[in-house]
């Protein structure tokens, strides 16, 4: 159970740039929107949100309290009735079904887009959580990117990169995909060397690296190649990791365990803008 009511419109902010990139990375999230009611007692919230997350910490849901006093549940394991009967709990009082509106954020992303950008008042640009992390200085394979990068317009066999640190979970992916060419790495500073070394058409990155966090190392590819098809792969799939993914320029987020039609619709996604981009 994660809270968002402080700093509330920077998530919103971020949640709503992630729903407008990617709604897939968001497929199976279903969000109930909560109008405030006059008869509801506000004053109170707060210790509510605090009720409910300890009493439901083990529920993956997020809870936003929007400054206007609408509620926001987003969840990809509560169905709706689980919803309804949160928002219930949280509000004691008016939270009715005829009242509220379920969304899902796959097939209503557009309207849950529009209605996050609702709740804003100032045109936030969401910050990573984490700072950058100060890598090796590769300024001496600069050259050499750009010849990789100048041959990938005319290769004609995808070239997929798969950042992971657990054999078997890389062996699993590898074996899937063993059509493509492939390229590996098991840590952050040697997912940015071979990147630049070979300029994939496709990064599969793990979130969760032994010696740095796979958002830096998306930061970092993306600051080096403004065209990089990055996807990021995490068991740990909250809502704040995909949005800090998609937000970082990740073009789309994979939960563990991995869906071949999930990882080959990104594939064939990545061939599709690297055509556009050569055109």
């Amino acid at each position: 159970m994660r809270i968002h009511n402080h700093q509330a419109e920077t998530f919103i902010v971020a949640l709503a740039e992630s729903v407008n990139k990617d709604p897939s990375s968001l497929e199976n999230w279903l969000c109930l929107h909560v109008p405030h009611h006059d008869n509801t007692n506000y004053e109170h919230i707060e210790t509510a949100l605090a009720q409910i997350k300890d009493s439901h910490k083990d529920i993956d849901c997020d809870i936003i309290h929007c400054a206007d006093n609408d509620v926001l549940l987003i969840s990809r394991c509560l169905k709706a009735d689980g919803l309804y009967n949160l928002a219930h709990e949280l509000l004691a009082t008016d939270a009715k079904p005829d009242q509220a509106h379920i969304y899902d954020l796959f097939y209503d992303w557009r309207m849950v887009r529009d209605l996050l950008l609702a709740k804003t008042h100032t045109h936030l640009t969401a910050q990573a959580s984490c700072s950058m992390r100060q890598f090796d200085d590769e300024s001496f394979l600069h050259d050499v990117f750009l010849e990789a990068k100048a041959l990938r317009k005319g290769r004609t066999q995808l070239h997929m990169m798969v950042v992971e640190d657990d054999p078997v979970t890389r062996r699993i992916v590898c074996s899937a995909f063993k059509q493509y060419a492939l390229i590996t790495a098991t840590t952050a500073q040697e997912a940015i060397s071979n990147y630049l070394l070979h300029a994939p058409d496709i990064v599969f990155l793990d979130i969760g690296l032994p010696d740095a966090s796979g958002l830096d190392v998306l930061r970092r590819i993306i600051a080096n190649d403004a065209d990089a098809y990055v996807v990021m792969f995490s068991s740990n799939s909250y809502l704040d990791n995909v949005t800090a993914a998609l937000v970082n320029g990740a073009s789309g987020f994979v939960a563990k365990p991995f869906k071949k039609d999930k990882m080959h619709y990104y594939i064939m996604d990545s061939a599709l803008h690297h055509a556009k981009l050569h055109a």
